[in-house]
């Protein structure tokens, strides 16, 4: 009986799964995409992301959602004020090193 019945499904709804399951993993793949978008900023302004049944949903109302760009861009100022000092740093020491090739003239 099980083994009638997957023949069944095999045989006349073969090509309508195939067509449900496509379209299925698009609008999957196409509320990822407006979701990560949101989550890291890209978004549009309105913070609004797709559903896979295709209704939207709001950025502000999902409880838990860290704020990934505002996190990525006080690393990213954290490290440019770093890369400043290092090369205030570094200019300081090629002009030490300067200094010290200079050859101080003998005393006579």
């Amino acid at each position: 009986n099980k083994r009638l019945m997957l023949a069944h499904f095999e045989q006349k709804h073969r090509f309508e799964c195939e067509d449900w399951a496509k379209e299925t993993l698009k609008s999957m793949k196409a509320s990822f995409e407006s979701f990560m978008k949101q989550v890291t900023g890209i978004g549009d302004p309105s913070g609004e992301f797709l559903m896979p049944d295709g209704t939207t949903a709001e950025m502000g109302k999902v409880p838990g959602v860290p704020d990934i760009r505002a996190h990525m861009q006080k690393r990213i100022d954290k490290a440019k004020q770093l890369d400043q000092v290092l090369e205030m740093y570094r200019t300081q020491q090629a002009a030490q090193e300067q200094e010290a090739e200079v050859p101080m003239p003998e005393p006579k």
